[in-house]
């Protein structure tokens, strides 16, 4: 079931969680991968440009999993997954306010994991390289194509951290590369 929604504004945010609540008469589970980019100098970017990116990327997350965390409660699958980017932990060239996003987006998803450990919620951050999307060709159009990695690779990386939800091992982050990629990013 699609919902559509403009994640830079709150009020649309909230409405989402509520619907998407509504709909399925409850939740077990939040996947935040929407994002925008922003490819330009820090000394180039405008407020708006850098307001919008954090709307989305960071702001967007924190709504839906503050509205979504009364239907979370009621599940005993509860798991929240925020897609971050590699940039959270690297940096590049004219990525200041996508960076800074993603590692707001980081930083948010490991204080949310302890405040809602308590209430049987699992949280997780999957944090991957350069994945075939449009973005990366906008983002890093240096990178070839064919290496990328593939976006039913995160799925499958969803699906585990969810099909092993009862695990008695719990994976925080999962810092995902592409396989030609240096390793240990």
């Amino acid at each position: 079931m699609g919902i559509p929604c403009d994640l830079s504004s709150p009020q649309e945010v909230s409405r989402l969680a509520h619907n998407a609540s509504e709909a399925f008469g409850g939740l077990d589970a939040l996947v935040n991968n929407a994002a925008t980019s922003l490819k330009k100098p820090f000394h180039e970017t405008t407020d708006e440009q850098w307001t919008q990116t954090f709307q989305v990327n960071t702001m967007a997350p924190f709504i839906l999993c503050r509205e979504c965390l009364p239907a979370l409660r009621k599940s005993d699958l509860a798991t929240i997954i925020n897609i971050g980017s590699v940039v959270a932990i690297k940096c590049y060239d004219g990525q200041a306010a996508y960076g800074a996003s993603k590692h707001a987006l980081l930083g948010f998803t490991k204080v949310l994991a302890r405040e809602v450990q308590p209430l049987g919620i699992r949280v997780h951050a999957i944090n991957p390289g350069a994945v075939a999307t449009e973005m990366v060709g906008v983002m890093r159009p240096d990178l070839d194509p064919t290496g990328l990695i593939d976006p039913d690779d995160i799925a499958d990386w969803i699906l585990f951290l969810l099909e092993h939800r009862h695990a008695r091992g719990v994976v925080d982050d999962i810092h995902l590369r592409r396989a030609g990629g240096e390793p240990w990013y």
